[in-house]
């Protein structure tokens, strides 16, 4: 069995009631970017043919953290289109804010609130890395300078590391116990 062959077989659609299979030619999912790139796609989501609804509530796609509504957003396929409409929460696809329904394409980078960012693979194409987390960061931070509407959980100077912004020992301990740390550990 090749690796494509297998690609294919996985490539299923997660929802509520498990696996389906989808008609489309374009078969489509998010895959999740992280600052550690181990961590970079661990989480696939397919989208069904259909809307395929985001959000922390129950939803085709159940995601957890900072901003992300009941209903977020949702993403619409209907045969080789692939569409996200904001719906109660702040959806930026590669940096722009989702005002309007936004025509999504291979590649394209998805954020849900403040700490969940994806990329739109579609199978039978390749992926040239464009989907990084640093272009994410970096797209978003200069959405954040350009309006003062976006409040995003890292510093707005994208080309920091983000690995320096890590708490310290001593104000994680004094978060937990509500006193300082003695100096000498």
């Amino acid at each position: 069995t090749t690796v494509d062959q297998l690609e294919r077989a996985s490539f299923g659609t997660a929802s509520r009631g498990g696996l389906a299979t989808r008609k489309s030619s374009r078969e489509a999912r998010l895959v999740n970017l992280n600052e550690d790139p181990q961590l970079s796609g661990a989480l696939r989501y397919s989208l069904k043919e259909g809307a395929s609804v985001i959000g922390a509530g129950r939803c085709d796609v159940q995601l957890g953290g900072t901003g992300v509504a009941e209903e977020h957003s949702i993403i619409n396929v209907v045969n080789d289109d692939i569409v996200v409409h904001k719906r109660q929460g702040d959806t930026y696809v590669n940096g722009r804010e989702v005002v309007e329904p936004i025509k999504l394409k291979h590649g394209d980078r998805v954020a849900f609130g403040r700490l969940n960012v994806f990329r739109l693979s579609l199978l039978g194409q390749d992926d040239d890395g464009e989907g990084d987390w640093d272009a994410a960061v970096a797209e978003l931070a200069a959405h954040a300078s350009s309006t003062s509407g976006l409040d995003l959980p890292w510093d707005d100077d994208a080309s920091s590391s983000t690995r320096s912004r890590q708490p310290s020992l001593e104000s994680l301990d004094s978060a937990v116990s509500g006193r300082s740390r003695p100096s000498s550990c």
